[in-house]
């Protein structure tokens, strides 16, 4: 079994030999392809970053009615808690409120008006590290039924074409990875067929004499992958490169591109995943029976 396993991947290794100015410019071409993939990894890891950010910033202000007691506003902080989406809460109260606002302005309001007309209220914060669109308005309507509430203010329609864009923007984002995707595959494939097609007097032999179809196909599949893994470990070490100098550019700035720790499984697998395919789709056509 070890012999004629380690006879076929020294047949795919064969095979790259053979074709040694079409391997290379297969690997070239696969690169270039895999570099826009990681590129868009790398975009779409820093962009759920920065969405993460901007969605912190997300505040829902709830005013409670004027004569809601300190036991209600607890139970009203955790009922908001219990709703899903909420991340966190913070009660201000009235006196809270009062304190606030001398900071803010220098006056005390309560001896301006000779009474606090400043309501309680709780600041809302939604939750930040979810893949889905974060949209308030769920939240909003439940917060609205709480017994105690006057008053919800939110920047509804901000949030709004934020989620949107980024929603519009990861659509975007798989699309042109799919397409990269398919076209990676292509190149393979045809990189791989016309290895078949100058063995396929072999491999008629081989199917005369009874071998089965896998048994022809794994050495042009070990072809395949080793080449798509060449590529997949130029393009990781590529993307490294330009993302360090990137940084050393962008650091005057302030801003840093964080490289994800998958980066390299990704590739591997997707390097894999192409090699496979293309190695199947390339290699069937001359078996048909």
């Amino acid at each position: 079994m070890m012999d004629r396993l380690a006879f076929l991947i020294s047949e795919g290794i064969r095979n790259i030999v053979r074709h040694k100015l079409t391997a290379t410019t297969t690997v070239v071409s696969m690169v270039l392809n895999l570099a826009v993939l990681s590129v868009l990894f790398v975009i779409g890891v820093n962009s759920h970053q920065l969405i993460e950010y901007v969605r912190s910033k997300y505040k829902i202000e709830v005013f409670f009615l004027p004569d809601v007691r300190t036991d209600d506003l607890s139970r009203l902080k955790s009922e908001i808690d219990a709703i899903e989406g909420v991340r966190s809460t913070t009660i201000i109260t009235s006196d809270d409120a009062k304190r606030i606002f001398k900071d803010q302005f220098g006056e005390d309001v309560e001896l301006m008006l000779g009474y606090n007309p400043l309501p309680p209220s709780c600041v809302v914060n939604v939750v930040r590290d979810t893949k889905e669109p974060v949209y308030p308005e769920a939240i909003i309507r439940q917060i609205r039924a709480l017994e105690g509430v006057d008053e919800i203010s939110y920047q509804g329609r901000l949030i709004t074409r934020i989620e949107k864009a980024y929603e519009q923007a990861v659509k975007i984002e798989v699309l042109i990875a799919a397409v990269i995707l398919l076209i990676t595959i292509v190149i393979m494939s045809g990189t791989i067929r016309l290895s078949a097609y100058a063995r396929q007097e072999l491999m008629k032999s081989l199917q005369l004499i009874g071998a089965s179809r896998w048994f022809i196909k794994i050495p042009f599949m070990v072809e395949s992958i080793l080449l798509s893994i060449t590529a997949g470990l130029l393009t990781y070490g590529l993307t490294m490169g330009a993302l360090r100098w990137g940084n050393v550019l962008l650091s005057r700035y302030r801003f840093h591109i964080n490289p994800d720790p998958m980066l390299l499984p990704a590739l591997l697998l997707v390097s894999i995943f192409v090699g496979i395919v293309s190695a199947q789709r390339a290699v069937s056509k001359f078996l048909r029976t």
